[in-house]
This record gives C-alpha cells, sequence and structure tokens, in this order.
C-alpha cells in the first residue's frame, strides 16, 4: 500500500489544490520572520534544519534491508548496497513529496 499510496499521493494533492505557488517561490522564496513570529526560533540554519523533518523519513530506507539481511544470499554483499540504494530513493521520494506540498501553499500573505 505505501508502493502506491504515496505517488497517489503526491498526484491528487496538487491536482485538487485551489490554487498553487509559484516555481520561482517554492525555490527561491524564505521567509523566516514567519518562523520567528510564530515560535521565536531566531535562527535560520535551526529554521532550514526544522524543515528537513518531513522529508526526514528517507532513513527508513535502511531499516527494511536491515531487518532482512540475515535472509538474503550473499548478505555480506547485498545488504550494504540494499541499504544505500534504499536510502537514496526514499530521499528521492521523499524530496518529490516535499516539493509537491510546497507547490500547494496558498501565498495569500504576500
Amino acid at each position: 500500500m505505501n508502493c502506491s499510496g504515496v505517488p497517489v499521493l503526491i498526484i491528487v494533492i496538487p491536482a485538487v489544490a485551489v490554487s498553487h505557488a509559484t516555481a520561482s517561490w517554492v525555490f527561491t522564496e524564505w521567509i523566516a520572520s514567519y518562523a520567528k513570529e510564530d515560535s521565536g526560533i531566531e535562527s535560520p540554519f535551526y529554521i532550514f534544519m526544522l524543515g528537513l523533518l518531513l522529508p526526514g523519513f528517507s532513513f527508513v530506507g535502511y531499516d527494511g534491508p536491515c531487518n532482512m539481511a540475515e535472509e538474503v544470499a550473499d548478505a555480506a554483499n547485498a545488504t550494504p548496497r540494499s541499504i544505500l540504494v534504499g536510502f537514496f530513493f526514499m530521499a528521492g521520494v521523499g524530496w518529490v513529496w516535499l516539493v509537491s506540498l510546497l507547490f500547494c501553499i496558498t501565498v495569500t500573505w504576500l
């Protein structure tokens, strides 16, 4: 279900969104003042690191291969390879998921 649910959400959520942000806003806008007003966080670096929490699930890409390591043939080579493939795959999917959500943001306050 996860393998089909995430791609469906990546397509459906932007498709049904009422309005969309522009590509220049998604990839270049930095609004740290709103985080400071709402939460009191002043450091842009800390705000950036908090923004990485959403795609942080890319780290689960290593969990499946680790749990199945003793059940595969040539585990000494297959396990590290599958951990790397899983990590980079989930990092890519996490980035696409985050960008698709950013395009759905309504930027009426600007």
